[in-house]
């Protein structure tokens, strides 16, 4: 059952989740919006994001795997590892939470945040602002950080299947933590419109306190050129499809 299984074993479903529809549908939304590709003159596929006509709608699916695949399971995760104390999971499991939240919330801004994933528990949340869920989403960063992954009860390169399950960064602790700092200066270089100060000085502390960030990529690289093992992009526009003329360079 649910119950039953463990925060090693679910993260890597959560993080495919995430992978799934970051990596296709919002790919090409962000890469159309971008103009850094369009739509082939031969297709119409999406046509309409190219004529920037998107409708609240038209990310149903995208919406609904995050939450349900994704932003359940980082919850799961999280208080799973919180109650064994293995911080090197609640790190990971808090910061994937915060990067695929931060995703809903720059499509939609308003999403339910402080009382979702409760089930029946509540069938109506409330929708928060999206100014309140980063601050939220800071915060639990920043408490993720501050914990004691020295502790016998965190899980490290030498436990069984955990380098494995790490779809990301192969176990390697010290990404997660670089990781989680970029996330930060991300999430702050999103406010810099509506809240100009608190960006400022939050970016200039990180800075002053010599905060290291990545250098190399956050990613789910681990693709083959087989069906359903290939890129979720591939898959979505050329094999999904069954065409190589859909979008091309803008």
């Amino acid at each position: 059952t649910f119950e039953e299984g463990t925060a090693q074993l679910v993260f890597p479903a959560a993080v495919l989740a995430t992978t799934g529809k970051v990596g296709g549908d919002l790919t090409i939304l962000g890469m159309i919006y971008a103009e850094n590709c369009c739509q082939a003159a031969s297709s119409n596929q999406y046509k309409y994001i190219d004529a920037y006509d998107v409708k609240s709608t038209d990310f149903n699916a995208s919406y609904d795997i995050l939450f349900s695949n994704g932003l359940k399971n980082y919850k799961y995760v999280k208080d799973k590892a919180r109650a064994s104390g293995d911080w090197t999971f609640y790190l990971m499991g808090a910061v994937m939470n915060a990067y695929t939240t931060a995703i809903l919330v720059d499509l939609y801004d308003k999403i339910p945040y402080t009382e979702a994933l409760q089930g029946t528990g509540n069938l109506s949340p409330k929708f928060d602002d999206g100014f309140t869920i980063y601050k939220s989403l800071l915060d639990t960063i920043q408490f993720a950080l501050k914990q004691d992954f020295t502790a016998t009860t965190n899980s490290v390169p030498a436990t069984p299947g955990f380098t494995s399950s790490d779809l990301v960064f192969g176990g390697d602790l010290p990404s997660w933590k670089l990781f989680a700092n970029t996330l930060k200066l991300k999430l702050y270089l999103r406010m810099v419109n509506a809240q100009p100060a608190l960006a400022h000085d939050s970016i200039t502390a990180m800075i002053n306190r010599g905060t290291q960030f990545l250098t190399a990529n956050a990613a789910v690289t681990n693709f083959a050129n087989i069906p359903s093992q290939v890129t979720p992009f591939y898959q979505q526009t050329i094999r999904g499809l069954n065409t190589t003329d859909n979008v091309r360079a803008s």
